[in-house]
């Protein structure tokens, strides 16, 4: 017979025993009736390939403070994250925690909208980029790209019409009838006198 040992904790170990896989999930952030938030989980060995510098904070907790761009026009679809002192904090819960991880509210999502919630968290498709020092997450399903919400190119210039193009700001001047022209021609003729 063939046995497989049931290990606790998540699903997806490498062969030393620990999830290598970036994991999202969404949830409510207080309660029913609350604004809802996305869950990230990133394991500290992701963390080390990407150039990420882990602060040790009294030997209790490590984290590091993450920015999140949003992609959209060709590279919807997926979210960059990279290190900046500003960004959101995303640390070990506890001692000795292998993962780090953050929530961050749903609303602050520009391009993206939370389709479902509470979502279990789950492992998501993502690669690392050491030389620029950047996480790229392929978004799940459950999180919907919105492509109004992105910078729309701008609109070319309006075509030149006939009066503009033959003599340049003519097309201000009014149009005027035949006995409108007439009476025009006759005071600048009289005014040349």
């Amino acid at each position: 017979m063939a046995f497989t040992r049931v290990t606790k904790g998540s699903t997806g170990t490498s062969s030393s025993g620990r999830s290598e896989d970036v994991r999202m999930g969404a949830h409510l952030q207080s309660g029913p009736g609350t604004s809802r938030g996305v869950y990230f989980s990133i394991p500290q060995s992701v963390a080390i390939k990407a150039g990420w510098t882990l602060v040790d904070n009294a030997n209790v907790r490590k984290g590091v403070h993450l920015v999140i761009d949003e992609g959209h026009g060709e590279d919807a679809g997926f979210l960059m994250l990279s290190e900046d002192p500003r960004g959101y904090a995303c640390g070990a819960s506890r001692e000795g925690a292998y993962a780090l991880a953050m929530s961050i509210t749903a609303q602050r999502l520009r391009h993206y909208v939370l389709n479902d919630c509470p979502v279990e968290t789950e492992p998501v498709e993502f690669s690392v980029d050491p030389k620029a020092g950047t996480v790229l997450i392929q978004v799940p399903d459950w999180l919907r790209y919105n492509p109004l919400s992105a910078p729309q190119p701008e609109a070319p210039p309006p075509r030149p019409t006939k009066a503009t193009s033959n003599a340049g700001d003519v097309a201000d001047i009014p149009k005027l009838n035949r006995s409108e022209r007439r009476a025009l021609a006759s005071r600048v003729a009289s005014r040349l006198k």
